[in-house]
């Protein structure tokens, strides 16, 4: 194959190089895998990987270093190693550049706080967009020749390790990180409007339009979709993987049991719950509670005086598995009178709340026909007048101006929360 001359000034990279990195973004084929593949006889398709890898990855995330995956083909392997690996993927990515200046603007860091591992010709343009380039000892020479780094290890012979070991210098006997998360409560089998994660908005799923923005929070290590065991809620764990988070299934009825389950499963140690039904909850609220439970280590985390749905709790997980022992039923739908109730644990109102969003009038979740008609309104001007990325803030600005948007479903409120009320219920056992 014959290569194009490297121009000499793609050698000299615009910033200085990146020494520890915000992102760490892997190419799959030829960086986590050998870059060959096992076609077998019924036309699926195998890959190898180093198992040493499993343990960089752990060992990045103990460190606090958020990783993703990006791979040019979508295929049902890259999405199984990556689930294994507890990394986020991207697939399907035909320009990897724009993938990256995606990812920056999402996290809110620059390109130069970037580390980008690349082996072939498609990686260039994110190569010379990154603060810090590394690539395995078989790479194309086009890319060794550009890059920071150059491993002694080729394409999927531990590729992370090396990164991990060789270049950051980390060591597996170092103190865990505290893991946070958002965990999102979500099935299909909902009866006031059946499918309403599912429904479309504007071109998206509510489920996935929710997820997309929660991706923008800065703090936290993983997103959970938290769902059934149930065979319809099968689609979910599929959108989930496509959209490169992380699922657990668990007790349809028992949500504290569901969300104990994926703490140990994820390794967290706090998290800020979103329900599937509030498209509009807010990553700038959920990045608070996770810094305020940074300087306290507290139990739970509830707001007040906000708009509805914008946040709903931050709950540490030993917290949690006090309240499975305790609690005598497995109807938890109404889960937070189980912290609030008493002093059994340390609660805090969330904190350094903006005032912009404090705006209990305005209902912002999906439980009715003209809930539905409200977010697809807002979105709607959105879609049309930008911004793309539009925030909570944005929301309320227009929503002050278009007053009888509020009132869309305004009145469903007072009917909401009364038959929050009548669910809720605190059962403990005996001892």
């Amino acid at each position: 194959m014959s290569v194009a001359p490297i121009d000499p000034a793609d050698i000299r990279f615009p910033i200085p190089i990146c020494e520890r990195p915000e992102l760490l973004v892997f190419d799959f084929d030829g960086v986590l895998t050998d870059n060959r593949v096992l076609v077998l006889e019924d036309g699926s398709e195998a890959v190898t990987c180093s198992r040493a890898d499993g343990l960089g990855f752990e060992m990045l995330r103990n460190a606090g270093v958020r990783c993703v995956v990006l791979s040019t083909e979508t295929n049902f392997v890259v999405s199984r190693r990556c689930e294994k690996l507890r990394v986020e993927c991207l697939q399907g990515v035909g320009d990897k550049r724009a993938a990256l200046e995606g990812l920056c603007r999402r996290y809110g860091i620059s390109a130069g706080a970037v580390w980008y591992v690349g082996n072939d010709l498609n990686d260039l343009e994110a190569i010379r967009l990154a603060g810090r380039a590394i690539c395995p000892a078989d790479a194309h020479p086009a890319v060794r020749s550009i890059s920071h780094t150059t491993l002694s290890v080729a394409g999927g012979d531990g590729v992370v390790r090396a990164i991990v070991e060789g270049v950051l210098g980390l060591d597996y006997r170092a103190p865990v990180r505290r893991r946070k998360a958002i965990f999102v409560t979500v099935r299909t089998n909902s009866t006031r409007l059946p499918g309403k994660c599912l429904l479309n908005l504007h071109g998206e799923r509510v489920i996935e339009f929710l997820i997309r923005r929660l991706k923008r929070s800065r703090f936290a290590d993983v997103i959970v979709i938290c769902t059934t065991t149930n065979p319809e809620d099968d689609v979910l764990c599929e959108i989930a993987r496509a959209e490169g988070v992380c699922c657990f299934r668990g007790s349809e009825r028992d949500k504290l049991e569901r969300w104990r389950g994926a703490t140990e499963q994820f390794g967290v140690d706090f998290f800020v719950t979103a329900d599937g039904d509030d498209p509009f909850c807010e990553p700038e609220l959920i990045d608070l509670a996770f810094a305020q439970y940074g300087k306290s280590g507290t139990d739970f985390i509830e707001a007040e005086g906000l708009a509805i749905g914008a946040f709903t709790y931050g709950i540490g997980t030993c917290a949690l598995e006090r309240v499975c022992k305790i609690k005598d039923t497995d109807d938890t739908e109404m889960m937070w009178i189980y912290f609030t109730d008493g002093q059994r644990f340390q609660t805090e109102k969330l904190r350094d709340v903006p005032d912009i969003f404090k705006r209990p009038e305005i209902r912002m979740t999906l439980d009715y026909p003209d809930d539905f008609r409200f977010f697809q309104t807002v979105v709607g001007h959105f879609r049309e007048h930008g911004p793309k990325d539009f925030t909570l803030r944005d929301v309320i600005t227009y929503l002050d101006q278009k007053c009888e948007v509020i009132r869309i479903n305004q009145y469903l409120q007072e009917q909401f929360l009364a038959n929050q009320k009548l669910k809720t219920k605190l059962c403990l056992k005996a001892s």
